[in-house]
């Protein structure tokens, strides 16, 4: 008896495994299979509603996602694909209605030039000077200074050229190759004469100086690079007035104005011409305290291959040291320094003397 009960009693054990497990395939079974018709009715759904678009004519297209949506990007990415591009040429976005320039550009290189005018200047002395809110001029300022074209001193709060705008300025040195000609003829011309040589390039009524040889003498003129000067009231400047054709120069001049410096500037046409003439008739000009009380200035032009003027050259220094006796010296040095630069950069030294204003 005992041994039939527990027989029975295993048996019946046995039984129940074998049921659970039958129950557990069939359940998953039916999961499985469940799945899988849902997949293929809605993969039915999907080429059915795609044959209904088809067959009704629309040409719009349908993007159907299964248990996710679309991203931004996915969106961005589908808008441009669809998108009809326009005929002919795109708007450029870097062009503004109603001008031929960029302002931004514009009021950048305005900063630029004004700052390199004055050396340094504030932040609201360069807004007021071109017409910016300071907030404006700021937000430009800056970016010229993340590029190097400005640079701030945060301690007298003042903007200033940078390195990079050096840097591009001497580019157009570099191109004209009149500085690497010009250096040891000024360094000749300054041992020649004991005085600082200078040359320079005119822009507008002003002359740039664009390199120098210091004198030894411990009493000394000085324009570093990019000093500008007045024509009238410069030894180069007026030596290329002179040289220029008339109508150039007296449109420079009303252009600009002839404003005082000292009580020795040439502020009015009929002495400046006759000044002019004097230079043109000699070939070279002689600038005694008229821009600097106590600096005098002895000049002449260089010319390009079409017989004009196109930069000039010069000496300056204190004017107890231009003696009368030294002038004629001194000028005839200067005018032959300039007819070599002219010969060694391709250009023509004119025959004859131009006509007078």
């Amino acid at each position: 008896m005992k041994t039939g009960f527990w027989s029975d009693m295993a048996g019946s054990s046995f039984v129940a495994q074998r049921m659970r497990a039958f129950s557990q395939v069939r359940n998953f079974s039916e999961k499985f299979f469940r799945n899988i018709r849902e997949k293929y009715y809605a993969l039915f759904l999907i080429g059915f509603s795609f044959f209904i678009a088809l067959s009704d004519g629309k040409t719009e297209k349908l993007f159907l996602l299964q248990n996710r949506h679309e991203t931004g990007q996915d969106a961005r990415r589908h808008a441009m694909n669809t998108t009809k591009r326009p005929r002919g040429r795109p708007r450029s976005p870097f062009t503004e209605s109603g001008s031929a320039t960029l302002q931004s550009l514009d009021r950048a290189l305005g900063l630029l030039t004004a700052i390199a005018r004055v050396g340094h200047a504030t932040l609201t002395d360069l807004a007021l000077a071109q017409g910016l809110p300071p907030a404006t001029a700021h937000r430009i300022l800056t970016t010229l200074q993340k590029h190097g074209f400005a640079d701030f001193d945060r301690h007298s709060q003042e903007w200033l050229v940078g390195i990079e705008a050096y840097r591009t300025g001497s580019a157009y040195l570099r191109r004209a190759g009149l500085t690497e000609i010009g250096q040891p003829i000024l360094r000749a011309l300054m041992e020649q004469t004991g005085e600082t040589a200078n040359l320079a390039v005119p822009d507008g009524a002003e002359v740039v100086s664009i390199a120098q040889v210091e004198t030894t003498h411990p009493i000394r003129a000085f324009f570093p690079a990019g000093t500008r000067s007045p024509m009238h009231a410069s030894g180069t400047g007026k030596a290329i007035l002179a040289m220029m054709p008339p109508e150039r120069a007296r449109a420079l001049l009303q252009k600009a104005g002839l404003p005082v410096f000292t009580p020795k500037t040439l502020s009015t046409p009929n002495d400046l011409f006759a000044d002019l003439e004097r230079t043109r008739a000699r070939g070279w000009s002689y600038e005694a305290d008229e821009r600097h009380d106590g600096m005098s200035c002895v000049g002449a032009a260089i010319f390009d291959e079409n017989g004009l003027p196109c930069a000039g050259i010069s000496i300056s220094g204190p004017s107890g040291r231009f003696k009368s006796v030294s002038i004629e010296r001194f000028g005839q040095a200067v005018a032959d320094a300039g007819s070599q630069i002219t010969r060694l950069t391709g250009g023509t030294v004119p025959g004859s003397p131009l006509q007078g204003p």
